[in-house]
């Protein structure tokens, strides 16, 4: 299951984030992305672990967990994202809005 790690900065190395996770089962790979642009400080990581119940077990201690001064948010990621254009909705306001 791969685990979404948001709200760290760039005092939080990978190594950190596999002590912390590995508390808590099988750590099979990690990565921490940088915002290099609007945010160079600002980065997020992901968590790979095999097996779900220690992922979940994971996720649930570690929401809003401290990490280094960090309050981090720790949730499922996404499997992808979703382009809202390609879901049949049709763009402008709405009937009622016009009354």
């Amino acid at each position: 299951m791969q685990i979404y790690v948001g709200n760290i900065f760039s005092n939080i190395s990978e190594d950190d984030l596999r002590r912390v996770f590995e508390k808590y089962g099988k750590v099979t790979s990690i990565k921490i992305v940088t915002d290099g642009l609007s945010h160079p400080e600002k980065e997020c990581g992901y968590v790979e672990m095999p097996v779900l119940a220690e992922a979940e077990f994971a996720v649930s201690k570690l929401h809003h967990s401290m990490l280094l001064g960090n309050t981090l948010q720790v949730n499922f990621a996404r499997s992808g994202l979703r382009d809202r254009r390609k879901n049949d909705r049709k763009g402008g306001r709405r009937d009622y809005d016009n009354q």
